[in-house]
């Protein structure tokens, strides 16, 4: 083999290196596409379209301060809403994924029921997901997807 093929050879296993490592380095931040500091807000897809609103933090590493001031209800019933207690930060995977856990109160301070909130951020400041809610009265929980986009 000439110096000129070995020297093509060389070349191009340099440029297959420099690709990979590349695409390693973007691969995790493809799925990452929470805007920072953004607010998103949506409707969860029960109940008529209920609210659901939270910040992701400047350091686009946390889902903050979500709200879902109705909690959806997958059978009958009556009365106020209970109360949402305040959300803790939730951590933004590398992949663009979170997982929230929200708490509703009774005026006694009971936990009334509890919802989960897995969401997956998306391109043009879209993100969507599904919530699952658990009631104290287990034939009212279920689960049903919802969508946010930035406001």
């Amino acid at each position: 083999m000439g110096t000129s093929m070995r020297f093509r050879s060389r070349m191009i296993q340099v440029s297959v290196l420099a690709a990979v490592g590349v695409l390693a380095l973007a691969g995790p931040a493809l799925g990452a596409n929470q805007v920072k500091g953004a607010k998103y807000s949506g409707k969860i897809n029960a109940n008529g379209g209920l609210p659901i609103t939270f910040k992701v933090s400047s350091t686009g590493k946390y889902v903050l301060n979500m709200k879902v001031p109705q909690p959806p209800i997958f059978c009958q019933g009556g009365g106020p809403p209970p109360p949402q207690k305040p959300a803790k930060p939730a951590p933004i995977t590398s992949a663009g994924t979170f997982t929230e856990k929200l708490r509703y109160v009774s005026s006694s301070g009971t936990v009334v029921a509890t919802m989960k909130v897995t969401g997956t951020f998306h391109a043009h400041h879209r993100e969507s997901g599904k919530v699952t809610i658990t009631w104290a009265a287990t034939s009212c929980s279920g689960s049903a997807g919802y969508s946010t986009k930035t406001v």
